[in-house]
């Protein structure tokens, strides 16, 4: 997603403070691009309605079908959502994994584990410092040995990893594809282009086994992926203004933008400085004016934002698409898009019937005809 933070409440309707802080959401000025319903991250404490630094006391979870019917209720402290048809789960401070049925597929014996990308995880062995990393396939096989410190999420093929002290880029079986310089490394993301390593102001991309340092204009330092081509940097005093630059360093947007996110399908969402958030093309040009206070990517060809109170989906055209009256929504998938009404979570379809009615404290997206929830 382009610059979403997730930040949620917990809401509970015969408690006024928290009913005030619902009304002030709809009119806050907060540079948060965009509020979903549907959380993310691996253990977690905090859900898609929890404030960060605030804890999610959720006792129950279960999978559901598109009627809303519960097909199985999970006894586990915590459960991550689906990727690759497979989510974590925690049973007595131990990890394991379960299918969309919501049978067992690898027991609870790990210390951690990360979620499944092209069809392997990385999990560590025990709970020190100095534990073991290995990555399993989907029946808990070791795959991939010999892995300390770090151990990154696969992205099209490819994993950046501490082994003998050096970092490396490895391939699905574990072969080394690139050594990377071990100093100076800032962060790591996942592109929907590659893998970007950032180092101190300089951006590697690697794709399809070819390895590229971007180039970057002087004085500016990366702020986004490496996506659709383009990345977005800060510069100019305090490194206050965003704008994008291609893979040779040139500025292709003179937006001065106040946030600017990565590139999906040719649109990006960037806020501008009377603090509103629009869509661009990638020349710069607004595609969708700057009037949103929270403005989400499109996922199935239509995008949720806010204007004020109102909250609704607009499609490509940027002509309003559905009004269902509520509290923000989150991303169709499946045909159904989770929504908000007064704290609790349900689902509607894509002419704003609510099909599932709001009752769970989280509700995930549908993946293969199910969603988890929690309650």
């Amino acid at each position: 997603m382009g610059i979403s933070i997730k930040s949620k409440t917990i809401y509970c309707l015969w408690l006024l403070p928290i009913y005030l802080m619902i009304c002030s959401l709809f009119t806050s000025n907060s540079p948060v691009l965009a509020q979903k319903p549907s959380p993310a991250g691996l253990r977690q404490s905090t859900g898609p309605n929890v404030a960060e630094g605030e804890t999610n006391y959720v006792n129950h979870y279960a999978l559901i079908d598109r009627t809303g019917k519960t097909k199985v209720k999970l006894p586990y402290q915590q459960v991550i959502d689906f990727h690759e048809g497979l989510a974590v789960f925690e049973l007595n401070e131990r990890f394991g994994i379960i299918d969309n049925a919501g049978h067992v597929v690898v027991a609870p014996l790990f210390a951690s584990i990360d979620n499944f990308s092209c069809g392997l995880a990385c999990v560590s062995i025990n709970s020190n410092e100095n534990s073991e990393l290995v990555y399993v396939d989907k029946l808990g096989k070791t795959v991939i040995k010999d892995i300390s410190a770090l151990g990154d999420t696969f992205h099209k093929g490819y994993a950046r990893v501490m082994r003998n002290s050096r970092f490396l880029l490895i391939d699905t079986s574990g072969k080394e594809i690139k050594k990377i310089i071990p100093t100076g490394i800032q962060s790591k993301s996942m592109l929907r282009d590659g893998i970007r390593l950032k180092f101190e102001e300089q951006i590697i991309v690697i794709k399809d086994n070819q390895y590229t340092v971007l180039k970057l204009p002087n004085n500016a330092v990366p702020n986004s992926n490496y996506s659709e081509g383009l990345c977005s940097v800060n510069y100019g005093p305090d490194n206050q203004f965003h704008d994008y630059v291609d893979a040779n360093g040139k500025f292709v947007t003179n937006g001065q933008f106040k946030e600017a996110s990565d590139f999906k399908d040719g649109l990006a969402i960037v806020r501008v400085a009377s603090n509103k958030l629009g869509y661009i093309d990638k020349t710069g040009r607004f595609v969708f004016a700057p009037i949103y206070e929270e403005a989400h990517e499109f996922s199935e060809g239509v995008a949720a934002v806010r204007v004020g109170r109102r909250s609704f989906f607009i499609n490509k055209q940027g002509r309003t698409a559905i009004e269902p009256g509520y509290y923000l929504p989150g991303d169709f998938s499946e045909g159904l898009a989770p929504v908000n009404k007064y704290g609790k979570y349900g689902y509607m379809d894509k002419t704003g019937k609510i099909i599932i009615e709001p009752q769970y404290l989280e509700a995930f997206p549908f993946k293969n005809g199910v969603a988890l929830v929690s309650y």
